[in-house]
């Protein structure tokens, strides 16, 4: 809860890139896809962000991104790099490809300063948010 985490703070940089999405300055520059959206229509997801910097894909070449990037293909690539080279990318973030797992992991104490914290810190930014934070 400390925000000691090798990414650091999740809410600092979730609010960080929220604000800059929806500034004057930038905000058309960011494209903002959310996991969960990308579980649930990867093809759509995709598509989307290839569309955003005006580029134009036909349902083959999303497939196969679909197929490249999927919680099993990229946690058998990073396996088979890590194998290879002992500085390749680690395979402990590769867990088991969906969201919520943090609510098995947390306990009641934990899941409650997470909740008052994204309380304070994101949902004040009225976020669309599209994933279940127990609210």
């Amino acid at each position: 809860m400390a925000g000691m985490t090798e990414e650091g703070d999740w809410c600092d940089h979730t609010a960080g890139w929220w604000k800059a999405k929806h500034s004057k300055k930038c905000g058309k520059q960011i494209l903002w896809i959310f996991f969960e959206d990308l579980k649930a229509s990867p093809a759509k997801e995709i598509k989307r962000g290839a569309e955003f910097p005006g580029l134009k894909c036909d349902d083959a070449t999303i497939g196969r991104v679909v197929a490249a990037s999927s919680f099993e293909a990229m946690k058998k690539g990073t396996e088979t790099a890590a194998k290879k080279d002992t500085s390749a990318e680690s395979t402990t973030r590769f867990r088991k490809g969906g969201s919520g797992g943090w609510r098995k992991l947390f306990t009641d104490e934990q899941s409650a300063r997470l909740d008052a914290k994204y309380r304070e810190r994101i949902l004040t930014l009225q976020p669309k948010l599209t994933f279940d934070f127990g609210e």
